[in-house]
């Protein structure tokens, strides 16, 4: 089993709780440029559930997480995560 299939592995049981289709086809690694990118991902219909919140997913998708670790300032610098083109239908 090659990096990018664990790696998906990890992330689809680490985020499956929240979004769909994280697999192999939707990661880009680039590991020592500490660069890791989701692409395409579909909000589970359930996923604010838990945050018992007065709304209703109805659909949502992800462009793009990507997460950014300085390797060269690990520990001092700071992890960044950016999600792109979320797009969600809330109903009360």
């Amino acid at each position: 089993m090659n990096l990018s299939k664990k790696l998906a592995n990890v992330l689809a049981r680490t985020l499956g709780e929240y979004v769909q289709n994280v697999d192999e086809d939707s990661l880009q690694v680039g590991l020592w440029a500490g660069d890791l990118q989701l692409k395409n991902l579909e909000l589970r219909p359930d996923a604010l559930r838990k945050a018992e919140l007065p709304v209703v997913l109805r659909s949502g998708s992800v462009g793009t997480v990507r997460l950014k670790v300085p390797w060269k300032s690990f520990g001092s610098g700071g992890v960044a995560l950016v999600v792109s083109d979320l797009k969600v239908v809330l109903e009360p």
